[in-house]
């Protein structure tokens, strides 16, 4: 989506915009429903019942807070930056989302434990 607002590229906006569609719904449909049973999964139950609660709370609201401030962060990038001789910056409004998308999952370790052990 970030490419296909740039007007520069040689490559037609709707083919870039039509990839960006095309791979969030891959990803959204492949991480959505396993972070919530990962993250779920992590607790001992009947023991840490209450734990889980809290996580899914704290999971449930960061999502929430996240849409919400992305809803009111991209249209202020994009309507108070000027890019590319325009007055309005869609590659920024894109962009800023995706390079700190790409900084959280940059970042990655993951550790893996046997059960039972």
């Amino acid at each position: 989506m970030c490419m296909g607002a740039i007007p520069a590229m040689e490559i037609s906006s709707i083919t870039f915009s039509a990839v960006g569609l095309f791979l969030i719904s891959v990803g959204t449909g492949g991480i959505k429903p396993c972070v919530a049973a990962f993250g779920g999964d992590q607790f001992r139950l009947p023991d840490q019942k209450e734990l889980l609660r809290h996580f899914f709370s704290i999971f449930y609201f960061t999502i929430n807070l996240g849409g919400f401030v992305g809803m009111i962060l991209t249209p202020i990038l994009r309507k108070w930056v000027s890019c590319f001789g325009d007055d309005t910056c869609y590659a920024l409004g894109f962009g800023f989302p995706a390079a700190l998308m790409v900084l959280a999952l940059g970042n990655l370790s993951l550790e893996i434990c046997s059960r039972g052990k």
